[in-house]
């Protein structure tokens, strides 16, 4: 599984110093966005967020953390909580690492966000 996901970052001609940054991101944009058609619009919001130091604001980061990888929402005391080292309420910048493991769509995604200055997204349930 890792030289395989070298090998597709390396196809995309991701330097090595990246590859975790890049995976980091590829895993938020996959694990928020959900829909295929909204991962590079995601991308950009996660982007846009950095670039001015806002954080991230991920509920699948922080529940990464406590283990409920199924649920959509947190609650006021998870998003407060800063002994989770995912929090992206709490802290900003990228997480600790991925939280998933990202897809080449998600991959190219964070490499290739489109272009926009929205700072936020709303998640729907069809």
């Amino acid at each position: 599984m890792v030289a395989e996901t070298k090998s597709r970052l390396t196809a995309k001609e991701v330097p090595p110093e990246r590859w975790h940054e890049i995976l980091t991101m590829a895993a938020l944009v996959q694990r928020e966005a959900r829909m295929e058609e909204d991962f590079y619009k995601a991308s950009r919001v996660f982007n846009n967020r950095l670039d001015i130091g806002m954080a991230l604001q991920s509920d699948a980061t922080v529940t990464y953390w406590t283990g409920l990888y199924d649920s959509v929402s947190t609650t006021d005391a998870d998003r407060a909580d800063p002994d989770n080292p995912y929090n992206t309420y709490y802290y900003t910048g990228l997480p600790l690492g991925p939280i998933s493991l990202p897809g080449d769509l998600a991959i190219d995604a964070a490499l290739n966000p489109t272009v926009g200055d929205w700072l936020y997204f709303v998640a729907i349930d069809l």
